[in-house]
């Protein structure tokens, strides 16, 4: 998977969406792996594609409001969703 993953990368052939979930401050008697079900993502840099990345990260408060975030930074860096 990393040699697939990392060919990708090189080649410039995808558009990548950084996804961060928060992890600080959770409860002592949540077990790990855990985290918060806010955080950030943005839209990653690639000059082959046009992608300048100008926005900045942007938040989500709950796993459901991804796919609203997710748009609204795909417009701001003009990218077109087709099918």
């Amino acid at each position: 998977m990393r040699t697939v993953l990392f060919s990708i990368m090189k080649t410039n052939k995808t558009i990548g969406v950084s996804l961060y979930f928060f992890t600080n401050d959770l409860p002592k008697d949540v077990g790990e792996p855990a985290c918060w079900s806010k955080g950030n993502l943005q839209v990653r840099h690639n000059a082959s594609k046009k992608i300048k990345n100008t926005s900045k990260s942007m938040m989500f408060n709950s796993v459901e409001e991804i796919p609203q975030v997710l748009k609204k930074a795909l417009r701001k860096e003009n990218i077109t969703l087709v099918g």
